[in-house]
């Protein structure tokens, strides 16, 4: 069970199907975990997490399918960074890449500032969206 966000969401999740498909998930179980020896059920405490990016991430981790629709492309980012999967933390950063705009480059700044700072290598997570924004500094200031 993940113990996910402020609101402490349960997400179940099966440690053989995460195990094979996250390849830091075993770390991440070891630093994390309640163990409920009584029941068998391991509790990995991840409060600082989405619940809704995490729910997100769950669902590519069985499906191999992500929807970034509704929830905050970089904390998505952050969990499968967190998790060790690659394929998805490459897929979130293009996404982020292609869709960057002038319009779209305070929403993505607003939710990369959402991204919490225990996550390791933060910054070149959302290096893409503060890249651009300093590319496009002027035509930005321009624009108000």
């Amino acid at each position: 069970i993940f113990v996910v966000g402020r609101d402490e969401a349960k997400v179940t999740g099966h440690a053989a199907i995460f195990n094979v498909r996250c390849s830091k998930f075993v770390d991440l179980v070891s630093h994390n975990t309640e163990d409920n020896h009584q029941s068998g059920i391991i509790t990995v405490n991840l409060t600082f997490l989405s619940s809704e990016a995490f729910i997100k991430f769950v669902h590519f981790v069985y499906s191999g399918q992500m929807d970034v629709k509704n929830v905050n492309v970089f904390e998505v980012m952050a969990i499968s960074s967190i998790f060790g999967v690659d394929s998805l933390t490459k897929w979130c950063s293009n996404y982020v890449k292609n869709s960057l705009t002038l319009t779209s480059a305070q929403h993505y700044l607003n939710e990369a500032a959402a991204v919490p700072e225990n996550i390791p290598d933060k910054m070149s997570l959302v290096r893409p969206a503060v890249e651009y924004v300093g590319e496009n500094i002027l035509i930005l200031r321009d624009r108000n």
